[in-house]
């Protein structure tokens, strides 16, 4: 299980994450109506997001159960590296145990919906990531291509 501060940074980077995804969202300035009201739901979903993450941190700040004072006082413990070993111990035995799990960094999930975003040339829909990845490599003739 992870630390209460370590979930409590990983939320906040979360956050800063999805403030960034609105800021790229709000640089492009759509033509036509319909592009407008699209990049509208998107910063609503992103805006949502950010409400409940928000309220889940402050929830872990308000600390009704006492959980991160506590941690907080292990880490801050008389005990010159004790806690620091034992943190590691767990690190090392978790990863001995589960040794090849794969670790999806937060920014992949961006990068996506950067991929989704791209327009064709010809009818101005928006294709699937997977189409637009195999178009840059080459692997894929758009002509052929049938929506």
């Amino acid at each position: 299980m992870d630390s209460i501060l370590e979930i409590q940074r990983r939320t906040h980077e979360e956050i800063e994450r999805v403030e960034q995804a609105i800021v790229d969202e709000r640089v492009t300035k759509p033509k036509a109506h319909k592009d407008r009201l699209v990049q509208d739901s998107r910063v609503n979903g992103l805006l949502e997001r950010i409400q409940s993450r928000s309220r889940s941190l402050l929830d872990l700040y308000w600390d009704e159960d006492g959980f991160r004072k506590a941690e907080i006082a292990t880490i801050t413990g008389t005990s010159d590296f004790g806690e620091f070993y034992s943190r590691l111990k767990d690190i090392k035995d978790y990863h001995r145990k589960a040794p090849n799990v794969p670790v999806e960094p937060m920014d992949v999930e961006f990068q996506h919906r950067d991929l989704e975003r791209e327009e064709t040339g010809r009818s101005g829909h928006l294709r699937s990531p997977d189409v637009i990845l195999l178009e840059k490599t080459g692997k894929v003739d758009r002509n052929l291509l049938v929506f």
